[in-house]
């Protein structure tokens, strides 16, 4: 019983050191054409990282530093940009502070009718020293900043 106990432990000890994972999606219909969609898409990427809870410390057309505050404290990481035409995807360069160790985000597109397009967001993220749903958590939070941004810009309600 004791052993039992003490492997349990041990076993929940390295789970908790190891990198985890957690992936979110996202999908809203936006009552724009699909050249409107990937316009503002394109004119306000700075503000969908902020609108998913990150601070930008520093910008360009290709790459982001983004700041995003965690009850672990702030995770500073690099993402590459690219993308047009509907289909958008930011991806991990490196970790400057905190214990993120991988990231993406992808926009996509689909044109539903003249006047309606699919916006599709997808999330992933590997943090050492966490668990998939805190992780999941996170991801889930910053999806609904996304998504009442998309809402109020891009639905008509």
């Amino acid at each position: 019983m004791i052993r039992s106990i003490l492997f349990t432990i041990a076993i929940l000890a390295c789970t908790t050191l190891a990198a985890a994972s957690g992936r979110q999606t996202m999908v809203i219909v936006a009552d724009r054409d699909f050249r409107t969609v990937a316009a503002w898409l394109e004119k306000n990427a700075d503000f969908i990282e902020e609108s998913a809870g990150a601070m930008i410390a520093d910008s360009s057309r290709t790459q982001v530093t983004l700041t995003k505050e965690t009850k672990h404290g702030p995770q500073t990481f690099v993402i590459r940009r690219r993308g047009h035409d509907g289909k958008y995807l930011g991806t991990f360069v490196r970790s400057i502070e905190g214990d993120v160790t991988n990231y993406a985000c992808q926009i996509t597109l689909q044109r539903l009718s003249p006047r309606q397009t699919e916006i599709t967001v997808q999330m992933a993220a590997t943090v050492e020293g966490r668990n998939s749903v805190e992780i999941n958590v996170e991801l889930r939070r910053s999806l609904r900043g996304i998504e009442n941004a998309l809402n109020k810009y891009l639905c008509r309600h």
